[in-house]
């Protein structure tokens, strides 16, 4: 592999010698010489996609690395921290008999739940009826 890259390599050198020569002693060849500035344009043209894109690409792995990876793990993290919450209260109220809910807003404490626990006013008034019909009777 080396050799025939070095060889290729030696028989270009030893074509531009020879034609830079021979360039020298008969004067300039037109057609020799738009070859090989048409082949300087194309390959300048090369050169300059190729850094573009490499440039491009730099950019879009730039963003990648520092915007969306940090974005995407403070997010897994986000949803990792609320399951283990979740997971955490739930086996708190299991094992300790703890009354405290999760709920989808968070969570609720004890006061709340003895308030939603009380009886409402209209049971509270038929209880309170009930009673003074047996006191009637």
């Amino acid at each position: 592999m080396t050799t025939t890259v070095f060889i290729s390599s030696f028989v270009a050198l030893l074509a531009m010698i020879g034609t830079k020569m021979i360039e020298q002693r008969l004067g300039s060849f037109p057609l020799w010489t738009r070859l090989v500035s048409r082949t300087d344009e194309v390959v300048h043209d090369m050169i300059s996609r190729l850094v573009a894109k490499y440039q491009l690409w730099k950019k879009i792995v730039y963003l990648f690395i520092f915007n969306f990876l940090p974005a995407y793990a403070y997010e897994l993290l986000v949803k990792m921290k609320d399951y283990v919450h979740k997971k955490y209260y739930e086996s708190q109220t299991k094992l300790k008999g703890n009354k405290r809910m999760l709920r989808a807003n968070g969570s609720v404490s004890s006061f709340l739940q003895e308030i939603s626990a009380e009886p409402k006013k209209q049971d509270v008034v038929e209880e309170v009826k009930n009673i003074e019909e047996e006191l009637k009777s």
